[in-house]
């Protein structure tokens, strides 16, 4: 997670937005990268394996066709992982050796792009995200990645070399591991499986840092709900950019299990089926999550009304004793020269008595009646 974070950045919802202004006026199919600025070199990563073996090394773009004959030749399965999209004229040279459309190379180098679905003539080819959580800076990390499956060979476009796939790697050294058994079509299905088991890890912390506060909010009930308040709209906001990327998960692993079913074997089918049930669970989980937030904001507000209205009564109470001393002292303060009580020796000490009686008796009663 560590290492993950370390190339990718938190993504603003209003940045979200306005990327997608940064191709306008661009001609359909125009390779250009729209996302954050990179500081590495883009690298191109080939694992070709197959039930007696398995090789993973780094390769230039110009061996891709080579590689991709080569495994084609042997009835290997090979995988293409091109990390960094910030070179265009790379991306577009290894989707084009894959065979993929001018529009599909165009959306897989935009960052901001929905996630979303498509079938070529020979490839399919789906944009997703791969998504994490920062606790510390209370952040959803995404990371924009695309994935193609043809006949034999998968291709991944990654925008940070973060590889989430690091957990695919030892089942890919067994040599009894259903991956070295099965074809590209398994592999693209662990592909999305690893996905989709990430955002769970994504549930699990933003639960966690929810219950916090909820712990925060319960606890400090003597105090105005709004310190707590700007954390929870915080937390809200990102899980709407969580929500916007689970979502169209959700129904890309339908269409696949519904309608692609030629680009997969009977072996591997029940497999995507298990995607499909495992993004269902995470998008009823994020439901569920905003449906929380969305109560302890409700919480936090009443709490700030509550607060608000203590004071205020106090400030009330206050002022109702105040009206009859104040009436007594106006009165006393009147320079008419025939106010018999004027003379009188006691009268002062008599008169600051009275007023200590009103506003005794007063508290007396606005306690019996439990307004203070």
């Amino acid at each position: 997670m560590t290492r993950h974070r370390r190339w990718c950045t938190s993504i603003d919802m209003f940045d979200l937005l306005r990327s997608h202004s940064r191709k306008a006026g661009s001609p359909p199919g125009h390779a250009a990268y729209v996302g954050p600025e990179k500081s590495f070199a883009p690298f191109i990563e080939c694992v070709v394996y197959s039930p007696g073996a398995v090789e993973r090394r780094t390769i230039g773009i110009a061996e891709v066709n080579a590689v991709l004959d080569s495994a084609t030749a042997a009835g290997a399965v090979v995988w293409i992982r091109l990390v960094g999209l910030h070179d265009p004229s790379v991306a577009r040279l290894a989707g084009e050796a894959f065979g993929l459309h001018p529009l599909q190379i165009e959306d897989a180098l935009h960052t901001a792009h929905r996630p979303s679905l498509d079938e070529g003539e020979d490839v399919l080819f789906a944009t997703v995200k791969s998504l994490s959580y920062d606790p510390a800076s209370k952040h959803l990390v995404q990371e924009h990645v695309a994935l193609a499956l043809s006949r034999g060979r998968c291709l991944t476009f990654e925008e940070n070399p973060s590889n989430p796939w690091d957990a695919l790697y030892p089942r890919l050294q067994n040599p009894r591991s259903r991956m070295r058994r099965l074809g590209a079509d398994y592999l693209f299905s662990c592909l999305l499986d690893t996905l989709v088991d990430n955002c769970f890890v994504v549930v699990d912390e933003i639960a966690e840092a929810s219950q916090a506060l909820e712990e925060t909010l319960i606890s400090e009930t003597e105090n105005s709900g709004a310190p707590v308040l700007k954390d929870i709209y915080g937390m809200r906001k990102e899980l709407l950019l969580f929500q916007a990327a689970v979502r169209p998960m959700h129904e890309i692993t339908t269409r696949l299990v519904r309608d692609e079913q030629e680009f997969f074997s009977e072996e591997v089918r029940p497999f995507l089926r298990d995607v499909r049930d495992h993004a269902a669970h995470v998008r009823d989980a994020v439901m569920l999550l905003s449906s929380l937030l969305e109560n302890l904001t409700e919480t936090a507000i009443s709490l700030a009304g509550l607060k608000l209205n203590a004071v205020m009564r106090v400030l009330t109470v206050i002022a109702t004793i105040f009206i009859p001393l104040t009436f007594v002292a106006g009165v006393y303060g009147m320079n008419f020269e025939n106010m018999p009580e004027l003379t009188f020796r006691y009268g002062y000490f008599a008169i600051l008595g009275i007023m200590l009686l009103i506003a005794l008796a007063m508290i007396v009663f606005f306690r019996k009646r439990r307004w203070i």
